[in-house]
């Protein structure tokens, strides 16, 4: 066989073989290199949409929604017990103040002093139960620090325009960036109080319908889980010219649970 011929033959056993290479599937041809970047791709895909479900999943539990610390507060009243969540974590120096005095007994005996059946019950001021002429009902309270303490808001979220939270500023009030915002909606458990940073012990809680008036001006430190049907009590109440009902209706105690 000459030189050519062999050289034909074996062109032609090449070519044989490489018709065969190119038969088999593309994963047995590919380097080892390029088929694991393929079969890190297909996992990675395959994996993906659940850890994408997982990762939602935790940002919803890390939102600060609610507090991560949560007390209890259950405000047990002649119409019936009042059970808040307070927000330990969003309005730390209010929760303080308030489960160190209804631990103290500071509200046993004190009254709603303050009803208005679509806004709001208010309590906390024992100059309501004073029998001192001076002692003006409504006026009365102090913190556990024995002096009015800073408010707790922060006015993002609250759908404050920018208007009105320029004209807020401007009358002492101050906020904070690192607290969860808070809007005044029904439920809601708030400091009352006489303008900016003058916190003691008056607080109310939020009856029939939202308040987003109030937004940006009171610290809402909790909100009632269980017995709305007391406050809807509380607040269907008889009162006078003054909003004070005209039977007493007490706090009976408040008792505080981590």
């Amino acid at each position: 066989m000459g030189r050519r011929a062999r050289n034909k033959k074996l062109r032609r056993e090449q070519e044989k073989e490489a018709q065969k290479i190119q038969a088999l599937p593309w994963q047995k041809r590919a380097p080892f290199w390029v088929l694991f970047l393929y079969r890190f791709s297909i996992s990675f895909l395959l994996i993906l949409p659940f850890a994408l479900i997982a990762l939602y999943i935790v940002k919803i539990q890390m939102t600060p929604t609610d507090s991560v610390n949560t007390t209890t507060a259950i405000i047990k009243t002649d119409l019936g017990d009042i059970t808040v969540k307070l927000y330990d974590d969003d309005a730390p120096k209010t929760v303080e103040n308030f489960t160190k005095l209804a631990k103290k007994g500071y509200y046993d005996g004190l009254i709603f002093h303050r009803v208005i059946q679509d806004f709001m019950i208010q309590a906390g001021d024992p100059n309501c139960i004073s029998n001192d002429p001076a002692k003006q009902c409504g006026a009365g309270g102090t913190s556990i620090w024995g002096k009015p303490f800073k408010d707790e808001i922060n006015p993002k979220g609250l759908g404050i325009s920018a208007d009105i939270l320029k004209s807020l500023k401007e009358k002492g009030y101050e906020y904070r960036d690192d607290l969860k915002s808070h809007k005044m909606t029904i439920g809601s458990i708030a400091m009352a109080n006489a303008g900016p940073n003058t916190n003691g012990s008056q607080f109310f809680i939020v009856t029939q319908k939202d308040q987003p008036h109030l937004n940006g001006q009171h610290t809402v430190f909790g909100m009632v889980e269980d017995g709305m049907n007391a406050v809807s009590a509380i607040a269907a109440v008889k009162v006078d010219e003054n909003d004070r009902p005209e039977e007493d209706v007490k706090i009976k105690s408040i008792t505080i649970s981590n």
